[in-house]
């Protein structure tokens, strides 16, 4: 029993990873740099999320501006800036 779980869960590690669903920050400044025009060096990154299903959000700060940042592979990418 204690095999066939630890495969399962090796298993799952192995295929998030190939899968893409852990997140890669420096893409994020970038995709939030091209959208916003702030340098990627003035770009903070948070709250960033990769789903199963490729659809990718975070939420960037720079300037003194928040923007909700999203990317997909067949929808591309935004950021829309939010008033708080």
């Amino acid at each position: 029993m204690k095999k066939i779980v630890m495969s399962l869960m090796i298993s799952s590690v192995i295929g998030c990873g190939l899968s893409g669903c852990y997140t890669n920050p420096s893409m994020s400044v970038e995709v939030t740099s091209h959208h916003t025009g702030c340098e990627t060096k003035d770009i903070q990154i948070s709250d960033e999320v990769m789903e199963l299903n490729d659809d990718h959000t975070w939420t960037a700060k720079c300037k003194g501006k928040t923007y909700r940042c999203s990317d997909h592979d067949s929808a591309g990418s935004d950021c829309l800036e939010l008033h708080e």
